[in-house]
């Protein structure tokens, strides 16, 4: 399994809803890619790899591939935003294709865990971090789907509160304040009430930065 899909899954009740939506979530961003023919076009090395003999060993390497894909595809920009509160919240901006919307997903989860293992929400009010998804290009897609698939990350972490914005806003939305779910120890999850300084400037050529850079190895 995925480093950073196995310790969200380990921090998550075992057996619980939650824990399974994001099994269900990986085991269906592997079989987009197997779908849409993506595995078929790897390199010989990779071939090898998610066709191992260890299972496990393929579901990582598979798990992989896809979300690396949903990054070099999808991922147009990612940065931190500055808050009048002085904390920082996050920003990545995506285009959006239905038949990969799990492996968009897991990419996504990727840079959160990312964020959450870096401990950076600590120095938000509340120890929240909002992390804002804008959707570029979205023409005649419905993204219903895909929010719904968010809204399922946003309830595994309660540090953090993910927000799809409105197709090309220049803004973050603000976020209300929402409580941890019932029979959880962590503290209430709050957005901090400050909006954004500034939200990033759309450059002709986006540029990708921060944690997912690091995490799938563009600079």
């Amino acid at each position: 399994m995925d480093q950073y899909i196995k310790a969200l899954s380990d921090r998550l009740e075992k057996g619980s809803e939650n824990q399974m939506r994001l099994t269900v979530m990986m085991d269906n961003a592997i079989n987009e890619m197997h779908n849409n023919g993506v595995f078929s076009t790897l390199p010989a090395d990779l071939q090898e790899k998610i066709h191992d003999k260890d299972p496990e060993t393929r579901i990582h390497y598979k798990t992989a591939v896809a979300k690396d894909f949903a990054y070099h595809q999808f991922i147009k920009s990612s940065s931190p935003v500055p808050l009048h509160s002085g904390g920082i919240g996050y920003m990545i901006s995506l285009t959006y294709d239905p038949r990969f919307i799990n492996s968009i997903c897991i990419c996504i989860q990727g840079g959160v865990e990312g964020l959450y293992q870096s401990g950076l929400y600590k120095r938000n009010p509340d120890e929240v971090m909002n992390y804002y998804i804008q959707p570029l290009d979205v023409g005649n897609e419905d993204w219903n789907t895909f929010r719904r698939k968010v809204l399922e990350l946003d309830s595994m972490y309660e540090n953090f509160q993910l927000v799809v914005m409105p197709p090309k806003a220049s803004a973050p939305a603000a976020v209300s304040k929402r409580t941890a779910p019932a029979g959880q120890n962590a503290p209430a999850k709050t957005a901090p009430s400050a909006q954004p300084a500034k939200a990033p400037e759309q450059a002709a050529e986006p540029q990708k930065k921060g944690f997912f850079a690091r995490l799938f190895g563009k600079k």
